[in-house]
C-alpha cells in the first residue's frame, strides 16, 4: 500500500476541519492510500483540535506560526520522506 503525508496548518477552522479530514479519509480508502495526517495548529480558539483529534494521525500546536512555518513543521514530522 502506498503511503502519503498530509499536512494541514490549521486556526480556528472548526468550520471545515471535519469536511477536510473526511474527505481525505474517503479518498484513502477509494484509491488504498495510507494518509499520515498531520495537522499543525496555531493555538485555535475553538474546536478545532477537538475535531481534528478523532481522525488526523497527530496534531502538533504551536503559538503564533504562519503558514509556512506550519508546513515545515508538519514537514519535519511526516513519516513520509522524499
Amino acid at each position: 500500500m502506498n503511503q502519503i503525508s498530509i499536512i494541514i496548518p490549521t486556526f480556528n477552522s472548526e468550520d471545515t476541519i471535519r469536511a477536510c479530514l473526511e474527505a481525505i479519509h474517503k479518498l484513502s480508502l477509494d484509491y488504498k492510500i495510507e494518509c499520515d495526517i498531520i495537522i499543525v495548529d496555531a493555538s485555535s480558539k475553538d474546536e478545532t483540535n477537538k475535531i481534528a483529534k478523532e481522525i488526523a494521525n497527530k496534531i502538533i500546536v504551536s503559538t503564533g506560526i504562519s503558514r509556512e512555518k506550519a508546513r515545515n513543521i508538519g514537514a519535519n514530522n511526516a513519516k513520509t520522506r522524499f
